[in-house]
């Protein structure tokens, strides 16, 4: 017996699919989805299995298909999480979107909190921020918040593992840190504040391209500074920002360079490396070091004149010191994207009958037959000896 088609309104998907930051073409290959085209014309409609499908594709609510018109009413987040000197910007469908899921999670962050011990520990309210303060001073004041040191960071030798540690770190002091298919590479990080679960979700192409431990401290600063907002990327975006965006752009990203790479720490790195010989620093061995691109390494060196413009006819640079590609299993996927310390909370509140297994699955953004897989990859999940336990 055939399944019933569902009198969804056409114009309210083709929102939500925009909104999502999918072009028509995307889903238009997915089996379930073949006939997308002809939905958003009103020509065909889709089943109900179908229809559940596009709801946790596009992460919109299901009875939002049904609605009269797109629900441009329901937006519901912080003026200052989108306030952006570029208009074509702020008015962008996707990074609404990115806001709105971002907040999603921030409210399972807090509601997952309430059910653990309070945290004596909030960096956003320990550590405080202005415009007039010295940078080298602030990053070494977060860094020893974090507990963090260049001895460390030696121990955390790949750019993944250096942004796993970090993110349990931020965790432990009160930020949460998630990956988000922003699907606009023009943007690094969103910073949303709060005074008790403030989050920062990072572009999972600043991630694989290596820049996801700056982006995620360039979202720290704007958290210390008690605001909301995007990062953007690129010189060219950031020329269309009005000079006072442009300076609070510059601070983040400062601040979040000193933080992750500290000058002192630089210079020592590279008088050993060179010493007297005029060698060539192993610039992918630093970098890798710090969990950096090898390209933002150069950047900063050259900046800070600790580095001569041509060493780059000597050296093989690379834009970005790449991740390793897609990961195709789901519970790795979550594990990725919601971060070890945010999914062991999650099993935790399970185990202790705070929800039961299709809350969990649902938080996830899981089946629940993959939870089972989920905990395993957990529990034999690999880390530095220093962030076991």
């Amino acid at each position: 017996m055939a399944e019933d088609r569902m009198p969804i309104t056409p114009s309210v998907l083709t929102w939500a699919r925009e909104r999502a930051g999918y072009e028509l073409e995307d889903l238009a290959t997915m089996p379930k989805f073949l006939e997308i085209a002809d939905w958003e014309i009103g020509e065909r409609r889709p089943t109900y299995r179908q229809l559940e499908a596009l709801s946790d594709c596009l992460k919109v609510s299901l009875a939002i298909f049904f609605f009269p018109a797109p629900p441009e009413g329901m937006r519901h987040w912080s003026a200052n999480a989108l306030r952006m000197a570029d208009a074509n910007v702020r008015q962008s469908l996707r990074m609404q979107y990115l806001v709105d899921i971002t907040q999603l999670r921030q409210r399972e962050y807090a509601r997952l909190s309430a059910w653990q011990e309070s945290p004596d520990r909030l960096i956003v309210h320990d550590l405080s921020m202005s415009p007039g303060d010295d940078l080298a001073v602030k990053a070494a004041k977060v860094r020893d918040y974090l507990g963090i040191t260049v001895a460390l960071q030696r121990d955390w030798s790949e750019n993944r593992t250096q942004f796993e540690v970090w993110r349990r770190r931020f965790f432990n002091a009160g930020v949460y840190v998630m990956l988000e298919d922003f699907r606009q590479d023009d943007c690094a990080s969103l910073a949303l504040f709060d005074s008790r679960f403030p989050v920062i979700a990072v572009s999972k192409s600043a991630y694989d391209s290596g820049g996801g431990l700056i982006a995620t401290c360039r979202s720290l600063a704007r958290l210390l500074l008690h605001s909301s907002g995007f990062e953007m990327r690129g010189d060219t975006v950031l020329s269309k920002l009005d000079a006072d965006s442009q300076q609070t752009a510059m601070l983040h990203a400062n601040l979040a360079a000193e933080i992750v790479a500290p000058t002192a720490a630089l210079e020592k790195e590279i008088s050993l490396s060179i010493g007297e010989t005029g060698a060539v620093p192993p610039i992918r061995k630093i970098a890798q070091q710090f969990g950096v691109a090898e390209g933002w390494l150069r950047k900063r060196l050259l900046e800070l004149n600790l580095f001569n413009e041509k060493y780059a006819e000597d050296s093989a640079w690379v834009a970005a010191t790449p991740n390793t590609g897609a990961i195709e299993n789901v519970e790795m996927n979550a594990l990725m994207r919601f971060g070890d310390s945010f999914v062991r909370m999650a099993f935790d509140c399970f185990d202790s009958d705070y929800m039961n297994e299709l809350e969990l699955a649902e938080c996830l953004e899981l089946a629940p037959a993959s939870l089972d897989g989920l905990r395993y990859r957990l529990e034999s999940r690999e880390m530095p000896s220093c962030e076991v336990g």
